[in-house]
């Protein structure tokens, strides 16, 4: 309904990109995990990830050009951005960069995107950077992963808090959704102690209520990241 631009009450099709965070956390905390045990490292884990995700990209943007190179010479107008940043930052998947100085509400509203869709894979291309870097330490210190992983849902917590409606393309600001699914796996796959699965689930169960409550006091048409949560 979304993309059709039907005038509905609940934003379902934005929404819904939040069980893709939420699975997405949990496929790239397993494969960090598989690679971390299979001593691929970061380098291996990182260049996994761009061959997965940026052929696939870079052909889009290239299917993009196509059209609008159609449209411009059939008389549709010029649809093709003449500004050198904008073409590198939609190269390399950081138009996100521009949202610091120019929130909007929704990060799709982001005139720098090309293409209004990709604008989760800013996310994405944070998240696995972020998850490389975790890595990086978690090897480092000999320590789990689940530890960093944790420990940023504390800023992503503040950080919703103080922007609850507003987009600035960092990734803190779907962390949490991330970092459920990330905890998904963890409970499901790593931890074995009964005590820590249950810490994990109350919670979940928590962050659940406190979506709903959030959720309840938002006014009308306004966005909020406490409903894409629950």
């Amino acid at each position: 309904m979304g993309h059709l631009g039907l005038n509905v009450r609940f934003k379902l099709a934005h929404a819904c990109v939040m069980v893709f965070f939420v699975i997405s956390g949990y496929c790239i905390s397993a494969a960090a995990d598989s690679c971390r045990r299979n001593n691929v490292g970061p380098s291996g884990y990182m260049w996994r990830r761009v061959r997965r995700i940026y052929p696939p990209y870079f052909f889009a943007l290239c299917l993009f050009t196509a059209t609008r190179v159609v449209k411009l010479r059939v008389g549709m107008g010029n649809q093709l951005s003449s500004s050198v940043v904008d073409w590198i930052q939609n190269l390399t998947m950081t138009q996100w960069l521009s949202l610091l100085a120019h929130p909007t509400s929704y990060a799709h509203q982001n005139s720098t995107l090309f293409v209004a869709g990709f604008w989760s894979l800013n996310y994405e291309e944070q998240f696995y950077i972020v998850m490389g870097l975790l890595m990086v330490g978690a090897i480092y210190f000999k320590k789990s992963m689940l530890a960093g992983i944790l420990l940023l849902l504390i800023p992503a917590f503040v950080w919703n808090l103080r922007y609850p409606s507003r987009s600035y393309g960092f990734f803190l600001e779907y962390w949490v959704a991330f970092g459920l699914g990330a905890l998904v796996f963890y409970r499901l796959c790593k931890l074995t102690d009964a005590r820590g699965r249950v810490a994990v689930d109350l919670g979940l169960f928590v962050l659940l209520l406190f979506s709903l409550y959030s959720n309840a006091t938002t006014h009308f048409g306004q966005r909020s990241v406490y409903f894409e949560g629950a």
